[in-house]
């Protein structure tokens, strides 16, 4: 049975070096005063995408994924980029051995960023305290949220 973690992978590789941020949905976008600095990151299956595509080659296939209505480019995923992923799933740290495939979850990390960045939201983390801003474009401000 998939536990329902396995899809955020990508989460704990690109926040290896954030310890104090542990929600799934969270990526790591810097530290500033003592103060954690994560974007909210809503990633989807683009199903669509998937429909329209034809299998063009048997060495890898291809994933597509959306944050919002936001589409990442395609991510060819091969044998060993899939096991390396199930490697970090089960705590594994990849080493420079695993320089090829690094790469590749480098640039999916790059890419989230861009995107996130980009959107009307931010969380603050700062020790076990942690807020939710949203510009909330419509009204011309911020939203608060937190505990």
């Amino acid at each position: 049975m998939r536990r329902q973690s396995e899809k955020y992978e990508v989460f704990k590789f690109a926040n290896r070096f954030s310890n104090g941020l542990t929600k799934e949905q969270l990526i790591d976008l810097g530290s500033y005063n003592g103060y954690r600095l994560a974007g909210i990151v809503d990633l989807k299956t683009d199903l669509k995408r998937i429909v329209n595509k034809n299998v063009s080659n048997l060495m890898h296939f291809s994933v597509y994924l959306k944050i919002g209505d936001k589409e990442l480019s395609p991510i060819p995923v091969s044998v060993s980029f899939l096991e390396l992923i199930i490697k970090i799933n089960y705590g594994y740290r990849p080493n420079k051995h695993d320089k090829n495939t690094i790469i590749i979850l480098e640039e999916i990390i790059d890419e989230i960023v861009r995107i996130v960045r980009k959107k009307d939201q931010l969380c603050i983390i700062k020790g076990a305290s942690k807020w939710n801003l949203e510009f909330d474009e419509e009204e011309q401000e911020i939203q608060v949220g937190g505990n």
